[in-house]
């Protein structure tokens, strides 16, 4: 039988099986390789770039090995030494030395996760104060924005909330899951309001003693206009409080603007 032909409008990204000419073993596909300290940020940029490739069966477990006699144990195996090479790619060398014996692009991949994924008690007590005593201090509105939600969000990956597994199966919206999700708004907007100096005081002020309580969106684009209105366009140096106990870098937000997590069961 002759075999049966590529649909013209087919996309071959779909194929996990699928490598492009420009995949090799030695491609690098974050820019920073995992550390002892950067799992949480190193294995998000993973997962995208693998997601992108339609690789996440093999870091996941669904895409298991078939039989060797089967005709796609060879585009298999191709795919999984190349999942596999990209992973030790993107580690320190140090770390690279204790997964070059696996296999199997899942084994390195879960012995990865269980050994640095794992939150300590340590870290997370570190978080938790940060999080309580973070100050504006002299940063400027974006500045103190990224730390505090940089901190909430690495705590949120190692403290993370299970998904429902309510019975409805209307597919409405979760209401449990709907107001867990909305009390962690509100202690976001709380202690972003908190942190702020004196030169926000009335702008907290308003925001708190409004009929209800704005996204933390848009509590940062109001806090954002009046410090353009005290500093002009160019971002001065505030009156300084006490600076932030921790450092973090990078702007990130905890949940998508104005979306709540449906139920799916």
């Amino acid at each position: 039988m002759a075999a049966q032909e590529a649909h013209p409008n087919m996309d071959p990204m779909s194929d996990p099986f699928f490598l492009h000419g420009s995949d090799q073993p030695g491609l690098l596909l974050v820019g920073e390789k995992l550390t002892t300290t950067n799992y949480n940020d190193w294995s998000k940029a993973m997962l995208n770039a693998l997601a992108a490739k339609n690789k996440l069966g093999f870091i996941h477990g669904t895409l298991v090995a078939p039989a060797p006699t089967d005709v796609s144990f060879s585009s298999w195996k191709r795919n999984n030494v190349m999942v596999l090479s990209w992973i030790q790619q993107a580690v320190d060398p140090l770390i690279k030395k204790t997964i070059m014996s696996c296999k199997l692009a899942y084994e390195a991949w879960q012995s990865l996760k269980s050994r640095y994924g794992q939150g300590d008690m340590i870290r997370v007590a570190e978080l938790i104060g940060a999080i309580a005593t973070i100050k504006q201090g002299n940063q400027s509105v974006t500045e103190y924005y990224g730390n505090l939600i940089a901190f909430q969000d690495e705590l949120d990956n190692y403290q993370p909330i299970d998904p429902c597994r309510c019975t409805d199966t209307s597919h409405t919206t979760c209401v449990s899951m709907n107001a867990v999700f909305g009390y962690k708004d509100v202690n976001s907007v709380i202690q972003f309001l908190r942190g702020w100096n004196d030169n926000f005081a009335t702008v907290r002020s308003q925001v708190l003693f409004g009929d209800t309580l704005p996204s933390i969106d848009r509590v940062f684009q109001r806090a954002l206009q009046h410090e353009r209105q005290l500093f002009g366009t160019q971002q001065g140096q505030l009156v300084t409080a006490e600076p932030s106990a921790f450092a973090a870098q990078g702007y990130k937000r905890p949940f998508p603007s104005g979306k709540r997590p449906h139920c799916t069961f």
